[in-house]
Formats: C-alpha cells, structure tokens, sequence
C-alpha cells in the first residue's frame, strides 16, 4: 500500500493518493480524495496515511506493508505513545488502525518509490470529488 499527500499552500487545500497492490504487484485498489483547510503538508502526509490503513481495513485481507514518502509521519506512528502535537489524534488513529492488522509493516520510501500514490494524489487536489 503506497499513500501520499499533495498540498497547495496558497489554498489551503491538499490530495490524497493510495494505490494497492498485491504481492506480485498487481492492482487492487486505489483511492483519491480532495481536502479542504489543511494547514500544513505534514497534515496531508498524515491524513494519506490514514486513507490508506481505511481503503486497506475495507479489503479481505489482514496482510498489509505500508509505504510513505514522509519521514516525519512514518516515524511519529512507529514511535507510538501520546504525541501532544497538533497532528497527534491522526497518529493515534493511525496506529490504532495498524494494530487491527494480523501481519502488518509500515516503511519510509524515497520519493521516487512513491510515483503512482503522489500522481493520485495529485489528482486528488484538483478533483471535487472521491475516487
């Protein structure tokens, strides 16, 4: 599962991008959705993450590696435990999602590995509506 955020400051809007795959790589499932006041591209980094453990939580499968190009989310939902940032309740959420998964991993990806999920979202940006 590949998720990613897109965000555009000067509009205070953001685009989320999930894109599924099995183990041989083929597709699953993909999501996109536009969201409004967001304050910040941590936030929408997050809130990626957060579609995806939902889109993923909604398949028969309990099997799932997680995949994001942010650093900063990545590492606060491995870190667990109270986070009293302004992002924290997205954390929490996250990490109680990944906790209802029988086998379940969640890596930091360089950009470049994250291409199809940041085109999605992306698309999700500039779309008012759900894909």
């Amino acid at each position: 599962v590949n998720v990613d955020g897109a965000w555009r400051k000067d509009a205070r809007i953001g685009g989320t991008g999930v894109i599924i795959r099995d183990c041989t790589g083929n597709f699953v499932a993909a999501g996109t959705h536009q969201i409004r006041n967001v304050g910040c591209s941590d936030q929408i980094e997050a809130l990626a993450l957060l579609d995806g453990l939902r889109l993923a939580a909604s398949l028969d499968h309990d099997l799932f590696h997680f995949e994001s190009d942010s650093l900063k989310t990545t590492t606060a939902v491995l870190k667990g435990g109270a986070n009293l940032s302004l992002l924290g309740r997205i954390y929490e959420d996250c990490m109680g999602l990944l906790s209802n998964f029988h086998s379940v991993s969640l890596n930091h990806v360089p950009r470049t590995c994250n291409s199809v999920a940041d085109r999605l979202a992306c698309v999700g940006l500039g779309s008012s509506h759900d894909i």
